[in-house]
Parts: C-alpha cells; sequence; structure tokens
C-alpha cells in the first residue's frame, strides 16, 4: 500500500515519470509544499477558501502513448473535506463531503492538505454520500481529523455538479 505524500521541505526525487515520487498521477506542473498541493500555479488551500468544498480545479496532464511522442489531456483535482470519523483500527471510516465515484480518483494518490502530519499512515475506509459504506480502502495518515482536506487526482475532468452531494 503507497503512503501518504511525506511532508518535508525538500523536493521529492523525480521517478521515471519524471514526476516526483507520490504525485505520478497528478497534473503536470504540480508540486507539494509541507501543507498544499499547487497545481500549474493554483494553491489547493487557496481554492479551498474561495470556493469551498467540494471543488474541483482542472489542468493539463501527459499522456504517453505506446508508440508515439507525449500528448496533452486534461484532468481534474478534487477537495474534498472531512465531515466524521468513526471506528478504530482496521475498522476506520472517514467520510467526505463530495462524491468521488464518478472522478475516477487515482486512490493511491490522496494528499491530505491544510496541516502538515508526522503520524503514519494508515489503511481507512473512505465513504462518500454516494458510497455511505466503508466504500474504496486507502491510506491516510492515522491523526485525520473532522476538517481536514483530502485532495485527490481524478483520471479525467469532472464537473463540479458530479461530485457534490445528492
Amino acid at each position: 500500500m503507497t503512503t501518504v505524500l511525506a511532508y518535508s521541505t525538500s523536493t521529492p526525487l523525480p521517478t521515471t515519470t519524471g514526476r516526483p515520487a507520490g504525485l505520478e498521477h497528478w497534473p503536470r506542473h504540480t508540486t507539494a509544499t509541507v501543507d498544499d498541493i499547487v497545481v500549474s500555479g493554483v494553491s489547493m488551500l487557496r481554492l479551498v477558501e474561495l470556493c469551498g468544498t467540494p471543488c474541483v480545479h482542472t489542468a493539463t496532464a501527459g499522456a504517453t502513448g505506446e508508440s508515439g511522442p507525449e500528448r496533452s489531456i486534461d484532468i481534474s483535482v478534487v477537495v474534498v473535506r472531512v465531515t466524521n470519523v468513526r471506528g478504530r483500527g482496521a475498522e476506520r471510516v472517514v467520510e467526505v463531503d463530495g462524491r468521488l465515484d464518478g472522478c475516477d480518483a487515482c486512490w493511491v494518490e490522496l494528499q491530505m492538505i491544510g496541516r502538515a502530519s508526522t503520524a503514519p499512515a494508515i489503511a481507512v475506509g473512505l465513504s462518500t454520500p454516494s458510497e455511505p459504506g466503508a466504500g474504496n480502502q486507502v491510506s491516510l495518515p492515522a491523526d485525520i481529523a473532522v476538517g481536514d482536506l483530502i485532495a485527490a487526482p481524478c483520471g479525467h475532468v469532472s464537473a463540479l455538479r458530479d461530485i457534490r452531494r445528492g
């Protein structure tokens, strides 16, 4: 299981994709700070301040064809807020305020933003308004709490209407 991006002030090393480790499925020009993800110059924390949650930011990602040069595609980053944390240990479930089932979220690259955490990453169930059960198993810091923000890269462009409750 992949852990949440290690928060440090140093720049993560590039992977074979050319993107920093832990950011392989994020749009081009994505950087991580101690407590934020910045996508093409747009702070996800500032986006939440302006728009509330859930919110969506669309940016360009590169897709390499099997027999051709890299081409540009647009993908989204969705930010949701933790609304409830229930259970303990392997039974812990984190509820969020947005629907992530239709946005093709990359579950292994969820990032907590808004505060730095040194707690170890643990496996939790992620519950959304459209999936009220434990939903997908994801890796988040053990001290995840109500009010924390989670950013997720999504495999295609998502509209805000698709991730809002209801």
